[in-house]
């Protein structure tokens, strides 16, 4: 179906998702062979593997993933690789169809992977089941939510995307809020 999956599986139903993360891998290296063999044929490889990331964005700004749990859940790293390989494909091509929908995959995150601290500053979500408070090391530490596992890994690659969304949208003041709240946080 054009989508590139997680190469895990859950042992007992064979369940996979198709993970941006990977993609964004795979189109990293085919610009690393673009770059050292000049062949047109890796930037048409990477063009596919965008718009297969592009085509499972909901129209909520939503990539769904995991065997984790029954419900399906979105796990901030891969959507944020989503992101950064929305933005790579927006910088390599300058069409803003790109730009858009990485805006789209922000607002999701904005929406439902956020936390906030007693000192009006953002965290960034591991997934969205740590917005339902079910994560097993529970604490109100900073003013947090009790489900907040304060991934520090995920927290900083949201930063990354936003730094990334404000070179592209200066003018977007929710992204200067966001990373200047973030890196307070951090």
């Amino acid at each position: 179906d054009g989508g590139l999956y997680d190469p895990r599986s859950d042992k007992l139903i064979k369940k996979r998702f198709k993970c941006q993360q990977c993609a964004y891998s795979w189109w990293n290296y085919f610009e690393l062979l673009r770059r050292k063999t000049g062949k047109v044929l890796y930037r048409i490889l990477q063009d596919e593997v965008a718009f297969s990331v592009l085509n499972d964005l909901s129209a909520a700004g939503e990539w769904g993933h995991g065997f984790w749990s029954d419900a399906i859940e979105t796990h901030a790293r891969f959507h944020l690789d989503g992101i950064h390989l929305l933005i790579s494909q927006y910088e390599k091509t300058k069409d803003s169809v790109w730009l858009q929908a990485a805006q789209r995959g922000m607002e999701f995150v904005f929406d439902n992977l956020t936390d906030g601290f007693d000192k009006d500053q953002t965290w960034f979500l591991h997934d969205t089941i740590e917005s339902d408070q079910t994560h097993h090391f529970q604490s109100c530490l900073f003013g947090k939510s009790p489900g907040n596992s304060l991934c520090i890994n995920t927290h900083v690659q949201a930063l990354t995307v936003l730094k990334r969304l404000m070179l592209h949208l200066p003018d977007n003041k929710d992204y200067a809020s966001a990373y200047s709240s973030g890196c307070s946080a951090l």
